[in-house]
């Protein structure tokens, strides 16, 4: 019998009778309306309809039970320090977290600070009580990288270099208060505060013979912006770009251009869809990396930090409008790295990593001038209140470092033009008039709902394409500029003509199965289809899809949720989709529906596809010797209803 689990304090109902009521009772009434000419009404109809499938549907989710908050943090003789709660005094910050990676593939944490606290306080509250909360999943996390954070000299200069210029600025701007500069560089300045108390909470609660240096915490939300400085500067045990560039291939197709010093040759897919209806905006996404990052925890940060700002007759204090942010994460990491984030702002963020082909670019990944990506990110989530504010947040100070395709959802003026709709439907039945020109207008959503940036070293673009929504109903992304003179600067041209459609932006093996398959999302359980699919070994795909890359037979990497640990060797692909430490580890979305109201929520399941392939064993892997500590054997986990 199908059920839904919901985890209440570590107990498990089984909820069958009044969710199976509700949902018989809506299918009865769809059918009454189906065969009942008089209640014939196809707005009533569809949301009918609808609504009995999200019933259905809802059997299949596990609804896991919020962190109660357990541990706060007060000062004590100007220290910092962790008390149990409940606690009589007033706190700094305060967080709950549930490890329950075992049981649905995931961790929970809830992080809350003090509104009356002073920023810099909350900030480093915040860290510390997470350091001392998920201390045993970052030693496992830092263990399972192994080598990956070791610097080497050039490296450690150009962090060093970086760090004293950013503070430098948050120096500057500290006596400009009110400005944007100053709204800005405090917030860099508070994430660092946070990556302090961090480490310090970290290293104050951790089993003894556990404790990890400041530059390897540092490493940790750097992950992603390691990717791109550890290939190029030398260290964390990858190779150089001069060395990538001397590497050749015996296969039979060609490899992968030298000229991509990503450790990760591919990094996640995205899919903004609008139903055919256009009541409802589906945004999606699933993580590309390696296996041994399965370590995962969903973050929830409510820091209601406030800001000065001047008008013309008053100053004021307010708070920051992304003060709730809610996001897929890795022990450890201060940002989400997939990327992926809920805002209270009413955004949803997320992106797809895009590589650079042009060797002259990476003369802008410089030290000076630049801040990277896992903080701009951050202080963009913080500071936007919309699309083209995210995007020009952003892009100041780019590092070229973390080279992604962002995407910028904006649910606020979604809602808004739905309710704009249903007005105009309403007056429709009221008066019974014709409202077809203005029906047909608001069909149309207003400009930047979808704001997409891409970046590139020395570059970024941004550009509304909420008429790609409006025209063909979808927008997706997967590792290939989706912005035109972002496609041209990074040489993708050059390298599609060199090495073949892998590299193409329509033509891609993802480029082209979206394309057939987004026309099938129109509800939640066809979403989750498509975002999972791998179906790399059957015979009635294309070979030009399934074979992409490869002499002899099919890639497990030629697929929308990648499974590298699947590819037979006998296929004899080039390395970017030969059989790797690699795979779709994840699959995220949320919808107009769940973001009303400043929700934060998101439906997930963690671990890679199982749809249409093996589940995933460690045991049973090739890549059985990889460090992957603390994780679970066996990776059959429900799709989780994530709600804070």
């Amino acid at each position: 019998m199908l059920a839904m689990h919901l985890d209440l304090d570590g107990q498990i109902f089984q909820i069958f009778s009044f969710f199976s009521f509700l949902c018989l009772s809506h299918l009865f009434q769809f059918a009454f309306v189906l065969y009942s000419p008089i209640y014939w009404d196809t707005y009533i109809l569809l949301q009918m309809l609808f609504f009995s499938l999200l019933c259905l549907s809802l059997f299949d989710v596990v609804v896991p039970s919020a962190p109660r908050p357990t541990l706060g943090v007060v000062i004590e003789n100007e220290e910092l320090k962790i008390v149990n709660l409940p606690y009589e005094a007033e706190l700094l910050a305060w967080g709950g977290y549930n490890d329950t990676i075992h049981t649905d593939g995931w961790s929970y944490l809830a992080i809350y600070s003090n509104k009356s606290s002073s920023n810099v306080l909350q900030a480093r509250a915040a860290g510390f009580v997470e350091g001392a909360l998920t201390h045993q999943r970052i030693w496992e996390f830092a263990t399972n990288h192994g080598n990956d954070y070791d610097w080497s000299p050039k490296l450690r200069s150009y962090i060093e270099t970086n760090n004293k210029w950013i503070k430098d600025q948050i120096t500057r701007a500290a006596s400009t208060t009110g400005t944007k500069d100053s709204m800005y560089w405090e917030q860099v300045s508070l994430l660092l505060e946070q990556q302090e108390g961090l480490y310090l909470g970290y290293n104050k609660y951790a089993t003894s013979g556990q404790a990890i240096s400041q530059e390897l915490m540092l490493s940790l939300s750097m992950h992603s912006d390691m990717d791109t400085l550890c290939p190029l500067f030398g260290g964390c045990g990858s190779v150089s770009v001069s060395e990538s560039e001397s590497e050749t291939n015996s296969l039979a197709v060609k490899n992968v251009p030298p000229s991509a010093p990503n450790r990760l040759k591919d990094h996640c897919s995205v899919i903004v869809k609008l139903v055919p209806n256009k009541k409802e905006l589906y945004t999606a996404h699933t993580t590309w990396t390696g296996f041994e990052d399965m370590t995962r925890i969903f973050k929830m940060y409510e820091l209601p930090y406030s800001f000065s700002s001047t008008s013309d007759t008053t100053d004021f204090k307010t708070t920051i409008p992304g003060s709730r942010i809610a996001f897929s994460s890795y022990p450890g990491n201060l940002f989400s790295t997939d990327d992926w984030y809920t805002l209270s702002s009413g955004l949803v963020v997320t992106e797809t990593t895009i590589d650079n082909h042009n060797t002259t670019l990476w003369k802008h990944v410089v030290p000076t001038g630049t801040v990277l990506t896992w903080i701009r990110t951050m202080v963009a989530n913080r500071l936007a209140t919309n699309g083209p504010n995210w995007a020009d947040t952003f892009s100041k100070y780019n590092s070229g470092t973390y080279n992604n395709e962002f995407h910028v959802v904006d649910y606020n003026l979604f809602q808004k033009h739905n309710q704009n709709l249903e007005k105009i439907h309403k007056k429709k039945h009221q008066t019974n008039t014709t409202t077809t020109t203005a029906t047909t207008t608001l069909s149309t959503l207003p400009s930047n709902v979808l704001t997409i940036i891409d970046q590139m070293p020395g570059h970024i673009e941004i550009m509304d394409m909420t008429s790609r929504l409006n025209q063909n109903g979808y927008w997706s992304s997967y590792n290939r500029p989706g912005l035109p003179n972002t496609y041209a600067i990074a040489n993708y041209t050059a390298t599609v003509k060199e090495y073949g459609n892998h590299y193409s932006h329509q033509y891609s093996s993802r480029g082209q199965l979206f394309q057939l398959l987004h026309s099938t999302i129109v509800d939640e359980a066809h979403l989750k289809m498509v975002m999972r699919f791998n179906q790399f070994n059957n015979t009635n795909i294309s070979n030009e899809i399934t074979n992409q890359m490869c002499a002899n037979g099919p890639s497990a990497s030629n697929a929308i949720s990648e499974r590298g640990d699947l590819t037979p060797l006998s296929s004899n692909c080039g390395n970017d989709v030969t059989q790797q430490d690699e795979g779709g580890i994840d699959m995220k979305y949320t919808t107009a529906q769940l973001m009303k109201g400043e929700g934060l929520s998101a439906v997930a399941q963690s671990g890679p596809t199982y749809d249409d392939q093996p589940v995933f064993v460690w045991s049973t892997s090739p890549f059985v010797n990889t460090s992957h500590v603390g994780q679970p054997d066996r990776w059959e986990f429900p799709y989780v209803a994530v709600d804070w």
